[in-house]
């Protein structure tokens, strides 16, 4: 069985998780380099977790090791550009959300791996798990007649330290408020669920926090099958909870956490 070198971009606290993750898998995966700007942060990641080439400069990087696989934990708006630049140097590429900022960049991206043969993939965890796959296959047989009703709020709380990190509530660096970089798990396993969607009615706002981008926003979305569902998104709620909730002819389905 071939044991693959993957490298991480971008060292700061989502990497730490892909690097606790890669090491559950160290029969199938080494971690041979990560590559930061911050030449002190890099150095401590590799320190802290056994990394032998630790960069400051992506295409060295890539040039000199040659990964196979690629983790791309930078702020949002180097995700398109580094994972087309791990692509097309040979990798696969695992990328934090959201994946890219517009159409034209999944395009280019798309493109890049129609080039290469290789494939960018990104990080919707919720999709994997056993309830979710049991759940998405009750649907599918109607067990409990058919979905009618959908809620997916995620109502967080935020404060002015979170965002005084420099890339955070900013519309160039971070690409977006709650719906993107808070909400878009939940969303992303409730559309999953409940198909393609017709047509969306929605408002957003910055109602508490000295940002850019929205603190808060709403939508309501009438569903292909004739479903309807409602998504909130929040980083202004104390009481912080994700919850969804299915509602078929037969039954009701809801997590919260």
């Amino acid at each position: 069985m071939k044991r693959y070198r993957a490298a991480i971009i971008g060292t700061g606290g989502i990497s730490r998780i892909h690097a606790e993750a890669l090491k559950t898998l160290a029969e199938r995966v080494e971690l041979v380099a990560c590559v930061d700007i911050d030449q002190e942060r890099v150095a401590q990641f590799a320190q802290n977790f056994g990394v032998p080439h630790p960069f400051t400069d992506v295409d060295e990087m890539l040039g000199s090791v040659q990964p196979d696989v690629v983790h791309v934990c930078t702020p949002p708006n180097l995700h398109a550009e580094l994972s087309i630049k791990a692509v097309k140097a040979g990798a696969w590429v695992l990328c934090e959300k959201p994946l890219c900022a517009s159409l034209a960049e999944l395009d280019a991206i798309q493109k890049a791996e129609a080039e290469t043969g290789k494939y960018v993939s990104s990080v919707f965890q919720h999709r994997f798990g056993p309830g979710a796959a049991h759940l998405r296959q009750l649907i599918q047989e109607e067990a409990m007649g058919r979905l009618l009703v959908g809620l997916c709020n995620t109502t967080w709380y935020r404060d002015e330290v979170y965002y005084a990190v420099p890339w955070r509530g900013k519309w160039e660096t971070e690409l977006g408020g709650p719906t993107m970089g808070h909400g878009i798990h939940q969303i992303d396993l409730f559309l999953w669920l409940l198909g393609d969607w017709e047509e969306v009615r929605a408002m957003a706002g910055t109602l508490a926090r000295d940002i850019e981008v929205e603190d808060v926003s709403m939508a309501i979305v009438r569903f292909a099958s004739g479903a309807m569902g409602s998504v909130t998104n929040s980083v202004l709620s104390p009481r912080e909870e994700s919850y969804l909730r299915f509602d078929f002819e037969k039954a009701t389905v809801e997590l919260s956490h």
